[in-house]
């Protein structure tokens, strides 16, 4: 049964304010305590994953430290807009016309940025090896 187009407005309100409590109860919880959450592969391997920094990114970017932000992950930092602007994109079509299936090209965007998260792994870690 198709949902809808008010049951799906409710339902990506609902996850939106959800990431929001999360998002800012996890920035309440590191500005008290200064804990962030320890990437596994970083504690694990020792090398900084893709994503590592992402929790300090956001944390810079709440104080706007833009500068300080893009240094703790830059991969995240240049594509964070472009993420929210197609999550807008995916929400407005998903409410309105609804249709949440990916297309073969943002399937192969989505292969090609993966892709060049693994590039930007390698490279920020080629000091470590």
């Amino acid at each position: 049964m198709n949902k809808s187009m008010e049951q799906r407005k409710a339902y990506v309100l609902k996850e939106v304010k959800t990431i929001a409590v999360i998002g800012i109860g996890y920035f309440i919880f590191v500005s008290l305590t200064g804990l962030y959450i320890p990437c596994p592969i970083r504690l694990v391997t020792g090398f900084k994953c893709p994503g590592c920094g992402i929790s300090h990114m956001f944390v810079k970017m709440a104080h706007f430290d833009m500068i300080g932000a893009y240094h703790e992950n830059q991969f995240v930092f240049i594509l964070f807009p472009i993420g929210l602007i197609y999550g807008i994109y995916k929400a407005y079509k998903y409410i309105y016309k609804d249709d949440s299936r990916m297309s073969v090209v943002e399937s192969i965007v989505i292969f090609i940025l993966l892709l060049f998260a693994i590039a930007f792994a390698i490279y920020r870690n080629l000091h470590s090896l």
